[in-house]
């Protein structure tokens, strides 16, 4: 899936859902691929801390034998950070303050995980720069 599509993919969670300030979406080892965060944040950092969030929670997961984790959240004072598995290779981290739904937050995100994986679903690396072309050894399109 293009990068730009993953940005509209974080937009569309933002503009859904009020209380949304931040968002992102991660290879497992905290590299970010695409990010739609004020200008406050910082995503390298956000998406590195949600990587490792995400890997402590699979374990944890695995250890109490309660199945294929979904989501981690953590509740703060002033707002929620919410962490998705985006299949094995991939997450979704949404940042919110207070005004946040969680329940309207599970459903839209739930979506958004669900397209983002569908895109990944087949592709080597798990993100393309295109999600319909493959290039010939000479960078020319090839349908």
């Amino acid at each position: 899936m293009p990068r730009e599509a993953l940005r509209t993919e974080l937009q569309l969670l933002r503009h859904a859902l009020p209380g949304v300030t931040d968002s992102a979406i991660a290879a497992v080892d905290g590299f970010v691929v695409a990010a739609d965060t004020g200008p406050d944040a910082e995503p390298a950092l956000l998406s590195a801390m949600a990587a490792a969030t995400l890997s402590l929670a699979r374990r944890t997961a695995e250890v109490t034998g309660r199945g294929e984790l979904g989501h981690v959240l953590t509740d703060c004072a002033d707002g929620r950070l919410v962490v998705y598995a985006i299949q094995s290779t991939a997450l979704l981290l949404v940042v919110g303050d207070r005004r946040l739904d969680l329940d309207r937050l599970n459903r839209q995100a739930a979506i958004t995980v669900n397209r983002v994986g569908a895109q990944m679903r087949g592709q080597v690396h798990g993100f393309a720069t295109d999600s319909t072309a493959t290039t010939d050894p000479k960078g020319s399109p090839v349908r």
